[in-house]
């Protein structure tokens, strides 16, 4: 797989839509672009999957993918087969604030700045997600 980005930021959505805009107006505010943002529609029976797709259609950065409910791991799962970024990012939409993506560290790795706990390279993603 060519990478394109060096971010790809994957979020899980299930009955969410009270939370989803709040978090992804966060994500999109942060001063860090450089990155993808995969929305997983895990077949939600509430508004999520539309506000998703809202707001790909503002944001080209923003891919939406739409599949049965299978739980958090299987919709984590479905967005690596699909992730380009060299790093992965895993959000939750109740976890906010989210903290400031301030670019890339110290020059070193190269690597976006994010909270160490959600960021993996794609060789660990590749293993897929394990159910939790």
């Amino acid at each position: 797989m060519a990478t394109a980005l060096p971010l790809s930021i994957i979020v899980p959505v299930y009955k969410v839509e009270h939370y989803l805009p709040t978090m992804l107006d966060s994500i999109l505010a942060q001063t860090f672009r450089d990155y993808e943002l995969l929305l997983i529609d895990d077949g939600s029976p509430d508004d999520s999957g539309k506000i998703c797709d809202d707001y790909a259609v503002r944001d080209e950065r923003i891919r939406v993918i739409h599949k049965e409910n299978g739980g958090v791991s299987s919709a984590r799962n479905s967005a690596i087969e699909e992730a380009r970024g060299e790093y992965i990012f895993f959000c939750r939409c109740r976890r906010l604030p989210l903290r400031r993506m301030s670019g890339h560290d110290d020059g070193r790795s190269g690597r976006p700045r994010l909270p160490a706990h959600g960021l993996i390279d794609q060789s660990q993603a590749q293993r897929k997600c394990r159910a939790t």
